[in-house]
């Protein structure tokens, strides 16, 4: 398996645009579009959204600039923060968000870490509960959330790397440019997305070059370059495992890249 190439597929947009003759054209579609706009005006807690998930009863959360909106098609039920009210949303702010394989809503905040909503009880809890000396989480800003196939966690951050939790929420690594040994050592520590590509392993999107390969066997961390002289260069990256198993990684600034697995 090459560890330190990507083989690198730049899509043009022309072509993109060839195959799909509605898009960058001012033809009028020959099917009707309909768009509802849901704003402040109509119940949105904000108008500036970050992210979206809808869960497993149908219903869509929306994080916002300012609280968590959950939209069953006819009304938005926003959370925010409760002063004293230690059941309340964690932050204002939601930057990402995850439903895990028992139903629960992860919420991962602007400098105060993450919520978790319990659909039994209707409440969120704090997480993770016991303190870390390599994190202050009542701080800390989450952009990623991520459960992989074998129920781990997997939490990126702005600024301290990544941390990785079994199917018990028990933490087993921190990942990030200054961890011991070597093997533990991210590329960057601002952590903007993961992928598990089924075959024991995990990428990891962060600033700056290339990509992170964890290998779950050896519990390790490889580099992953591609030959170009752009290299994924970016501040954000998100990541995305299509059916036949290939990887693809968006970039800001350098493109899309594209790496055949098969």
């Amino acid at each position: 398996m090459p560890t330190n190439s990507v083989s690198l597929k730049l899509f043009l947009l022309l072509a993109f645009c060839q195959a799909c003759p509605f898009v960058g054209s001012t033809q009028t579609a020959h099917f009707p579009i309909a768009f509802d706009h849901l704003t402040a005006e109509d119940g949105l807690s904000h108008n500036t959204v970050y992210t979206l998930l809808q869960d497993q009863d149908g219903l869509i959360w929306m994080g916002t600039r300012y609280g968590l909106n959950r939209f069953d098609g006819y009304e938005c039920k926003v959370f925010l923060p409760i002063e004293g009210d230690p059941n309340s949303l964690g932050g204002p702010t939601v930057l990402t968000l995850m439903e895990d394989k028992h139903g629960k809503i992860w919420v991962g905040h602007r400098e105060s870490g993450i919520s978790v909503w319990n659909r039994d009880t209707g409440r969120f809890e704090r997480f993770p509960k016991e303190p870390d000396p390599a994190i202050d989480w009542k701080k800390a800003t989450v952009r990623s959330i991520y459960e992989d196939s074998r129920g781990w966690l997997w939490v990126g951050t702005l600024g301290a790397g990544a941390f990785v939790f079994d199917e018990k929420h028990q933490q087993i690594e921190h990942l990030c440019i200054g961890c011991e040994p070597k093997g533990k050592a991210l590329s960057g520590d601002f952590v903007f997305d993961f992928q598990d590509d089924g075959r024991g392993r995990v990428w990891i999107a962060t600033d700056g070059r290339g990509l992170n390969l964890f290998d779950v066997a050896t519990r390790s961390v490889t580099a992953v370059n591609s030959p170009d002289s752009l290299n994924l260069r970016s501040f954000e990256k998100s990541l995305c495992l299509d059916p036949q198993g290939n990887l693809w990684a968006g970039t800001a600034g350098s493109g899309l890249y594209h790496y055949n697995m098969v």
